[in-house]
């Protein structure tokens, strides 16, 4: 589908923050087709990195709380004339081949996807492809038609339009060569767990200048989502090159979609199409290993640094990072399911909690309940998950902390599909020292499902020792941070390798955007925060941004 539009989308920065204005939802990839994940309301906002302009719609782009990439339409465009490519009829493409090799199907019924299948507008095999449905995927199909030698089968989507599923190309009688028809051939090379290069050799446009190379890319994890279209650079030998770096497809491994394109006239044709394991996987691994920045302590997880935070592991009472962005979106999302569920919970929540703020809830327990009851169900200051910013206590329609039974298992059983885990859970007391609270969920990202699906606590998990407070136990110690950087407050500054770029100064922020190695910025600060040193700047939207450089 075109992209081109008459000017009515919205005026907004390349990226910051989007108000919805209207309940709009949410999206695995810029097409209507698909069935939303869940809704913003009006009010609510998000950190968006992109905008585009894609099945007659504007959308906004983000990282989700899970590291997945989510797409929210925000604006409904005037099509232009469609310039969907066209097949002309030719004297090699006049008469209809016998066909073989045909699935055997009913006229209409449910398909089950065994590989990854190419979804269009048009029965045509120069038509654009949206989508693509996934194996094991199952689609109710109206239609099985031959068009353009695919076979097909079609369904009305989601959103009311028809849509062409190719399921088998089929064999023509004859096999001479076609001296019009374009052609060119993908190859995979130089793979590294960073990247890879994709080479474009034999190209040829049936006759007809090729202006552009175009090869649209993605990961195989979660259909779409990643996708990103790519410019060959022609080399000296006649072939085109492409350079993807993992970074762009949320670091995937393992299996990639790889398309080619050729701009003939104006029009983008396809060509060709490969998927293979483009990059290696590699074993994970979690260490038990616990660090200290002076603000916190912190492990390696299989994806992230995870932040540590019990009775043995405390905080500088000068760690103040306030409500994480990402985790209180997440925490949204997952208590207005609960709600639309029909759950009694209610809306009000206990979030960030200062040094302070927790010394004086503590106190006032101990005087209630003595020191011994207090610490099964307090923590003392500096040593709350509250001062993190990550954690949520629920509560129920009434107000009072949620301990609803069907509430407190949907949070055991759902929590991790938002990045949280249920903290203290029946049974694990001895190793996370805290009775069982149902209420209390943490956001620790995309290894909330392996430490759900391990059935351990976090300190288990890990292999941390936590659940009492040690003889010499006292909040982490604040110290200055040594960087070895020496800047002035304001300058330029040339970077010496890739940097994110970050809405806020947190390790945890999202990544909106990033530096390369020999690029510069303008600054206005240096600070020190979250145990990093970073660059800040305003940008020309006015949204100011942090650039973590040691």
């Amino acid at each position: 589908m075109s992209s081109d539009c008459c000017d009515v989308s919205l005026d907004i920065p390349s990226n910051g923050t989007f108000y919805f204005r209207r309940t709009t939802e949410i999206h695995t990839a810029p097409v209507l087709d698909i069935k939303p994940t869940f809704v913003f309301s009006s009010g609510d906002h998000v950190i968006y990195d992109k905008i585009l302009k894609r099945d007659n719609h504007q959308w906004i782009s983000y990282i989700g709380y899970d590291y997945e990439r989510y797409y929210a339409d925000i604006a409904t465009l005037t099509p232009a004339k469609s310039e969907t490519p066209t097949v002309k009829t030719t004297e090699t493409n006049q008469a209809k081949p016998e066909t073989r090799g045909a699935e055997k199907l009913p006229v209409s019924g449910t398909y089950n996807v065994t590989r990854s299948l190419n979804v269009k507008n048009e029965p045509k095999a120069s038509a654009e492809t949206l989508y693509t449905l996934e194996e094991d995927y199952k689609v109710n199909y109206d239609k099985v038609l031959t068009a353009d030698n695919p076979q097909w089968i079609s369904y009305i989507s989601y959103s009311g339009i028809r849509r062409y599923v190719d399921i088998a190309t089929l064999k023509a009688t004859e096999s001479k060569p076609q001296e019009n028809r374009v052609s060119g051939d993908l190859t995979i090379r130089n793979q590294t767990f960073n990247g890879f290069d994709v080479v474009v050799t034999n190209v040829w446009g049936g006759g007809k200048t090729v202006q552009e190379v175009r090869v649209p890319i993605w990961s195989n994890k979660n259909g779409q989502d990643n996708l990103t279209w790519y410019h060959g650079d022609k080399q000296s030998d006649g072939s085109y090159k492409v350079h993807v770096d993992t970074s762009s497809h949320k670091g995937d491994t393992g299996s990639y979609s790889i398309h080619l394109y050729y701009v003939l006239d104006g029009k983008r044709i396809y060509v060709t199409e490969t998927r293979d394991t483009a990059i290696p996987a590699s074993e994970s691994q979690v260490s038990g290993k616990l660090t200290n920045n002076g603000s916190y302590y912190s492990v390696r997880g299989k994806y992230d640094d995870i932040i540590i935070v019990d009775k043995e592991h405390g905080l500088s009472k000068d760690y103040n990072p306030g409500e994480n962005s990402t985790a209180k979106a997440a925490f949204v999302r997952l208590r207005d399911v609960m709600i639309n569920q029909g759950l009694n919970v209610g809306r009000s929540y206990s979030g960030f909690r200062s040094y302070d703020y927790q010394k004086t809830l503590y106190d006032n327990y101990v005087s209630r309940d003595g020191q011994e009851a207090a610490d099964r169900y307090s923590a003392r200051p500096g040593f709350s998950e509250h001062q993190t910013g990550l954690v949520f206590d629920l509560t129920d329609k009434s107000g009072n902390l949620l301990e609803d039974a069907r509430a407190s298992q949907w949070l055991k059983d759902n929590t991790h599909n938002y990045g949280f885990i249920v903290r203290f859970q029946e049974g694990k007391e001895a190793s996370t020292g805290y009775m069982p609270e149902a209420w209390h969920i943490r956001y620790v990202g995309k290894e909330a499902k392996d430490i759900h699906d391990s059935g351990l606590s976090l300190e288990e998990y890990f292999g941390i020792d936590g659940g009492d407070y040690a003889t010499s136990s006292k909040p982490a110690e604040s110290k200055p941070v040594t960087t070895g950087v020496n800047l002035p407050a304001i300058g330029t500054y040339t970077f010496t390798g890739r940097a994110s770029i970050k809405a806020e100064a947190k390790v945890s922020s999202p990544e909106l955007a990033y530096y390369d190695k020999g690029m510069s910025v303008n600054y206005d600060k240096v600070l020190t925060v979250d145990g990093r040193t970073w660059l800040s700047y305003m940008t020309m939207s006015g949204a100011r941004r942090y650039v973590n450089i040691a």
